[in-house]
């Protein structure tokens, strides 16, 4: 392998021309490890049509990310069909609460859920420390019946004016109070990735089929490009 190519039929550490083959290669037909041009092939691709691991262009089959006008990729970006599953471990929170949050999230928008653990008829923090929230009666027996474990708690913020301290040139100062609206223990997803429809755990069906595409995916790379990339190392 040359250090620099500019033949075809060798391959180069930096390969250029219309017709390039090297590690990183550049010209209007490119394969290698990183390739860009017009028809680009590679690990990392970048051209018009481009075919990787990771490809950008109009039009692109990347394995793992890509993006495009459109194409066929992993995860990515553009017009394109997407066959991997979306990471998503915060989605602990049940179908139709507000995604998992922090106090100040509450505080700024108004409702919200956040992770805590049921201490007695307490609710505690991450921290081990007590959640600054109000807990009504009905809550507190809900509390008791769920016992010492990790929860998940949705919280409504209440915006109560202190008209006592307030002033003919003052306005009442407002307090705002978390009231907890609901309790559920905390349960895990059996796997962190969205289901195909944007919402909830995605079943094993799915994600079986998702790896049945990505297989095919990568068989398809290399017999695409993979091999060429594996001869030009011998």
């Amino acid at each position: 392998m040359r250090i620099l190519s500019t033949d075809p039929d060798e391959p180069g550490i930096f390969a250029i021309g219309q017709v390039a083959t090297g590690v990183f290669a550049f010209g209007q037909m490119a394969t290698g490890v990183i390739a860009i041009g017009q028809l680009a092939r590679g690990v990392v691709a970048v051209g018009q049509l481009a075919v990787g691991f990771v490809a950008i262009g109009q039009a692109c089959y990347s394995v793992v990310w890509g993006g495009g006008m459109v194409g066929l990729t992993g995860r990515g970006f553009g017009f394109v069909l997407k066959t991997l599953p979306k990471y998503r471990p915060d989605r602990g929170a049940p179908e139709g609460w507000a995604r998992l949050g922090t106090l100040m999230d509450v505080r700024e928008k108004g409702i919200g859920t956040v992770r805590a653990r049921v201490c007695g008829r307490a609710l505690l923090g991450e921290d081990g420390l007590p959640l600054d929230v109000q807990v009504n009666a009905d809550i507190a027996n809900q509390l008791s019946t769920i016992g010492d474990s990790k929860a998940v708690v949705q919280l409504v913020r209440d915006d109560i004016q202190d008209v006592d301290r307030g002033t003919y040139r003052e306005a009442p100062q407002v307090q705002r109070v978390l009231n907890v609206m609901s309790v559920t223990p905390w349960k895990l997803w059996p796997w962190p990735f969205e289901a195909i429809t944007g919402t909830g755990c995605s079943p094993l069906w799915q994600l079986l089929i998702r790896a049945f595409f990505l297989l095919a995916m990568i068989v398809g790379w290399h017999f695409i490009v993979g091999q060429t990339i594996i001869d030009m190392f011998r």
